[in-house]
């Protein structure tokens, strides 16, 4: 499967702008709920603006400053229940 994400206005790219998707590397679909709760702890409200699902085992992550996505880059991979989450960082036009 294959989602496109869309282009996005003026007041919608501070949410995009430190914007990484999260890839999480596995056959088992994972519980979204279980996952959330993970990478919320990960990543504290003060550090992003949201997290949410894009697909089975992938997960946008909104960071609030470019400084906070060089180190989740930096500082990966990570682990989420024992599976590695893979990120990269996301610009207008990838497909996941």
């Amino acid at each position: 499967m294959e989602i496109l994400l869309e282009s996005v206005g003026t007041e919608g790219l501070k949410n995009v702008k430190y914007m990484v998707v999260g890839k999480i590397i596995t056959e088992k679909i994972l519980n979204m709920r279980g996952v959330l709760s993970i990478l919320r702890g990960l990543w504290s409200e003060e550090m992003v603006f949201n997290i949410r699902v894009m697909g089975m085992n992938r997960y946008s992550i909104a960071f609030r400053s470019k400084v906070l996505v060089q180190r989740a880059m930096e500082e990966g991979p990570w682990s989420v229940i024992g599976y590695t989450l893979i990120l990269e960082r996301w610009s207008e036009g990838l497909s996941i």
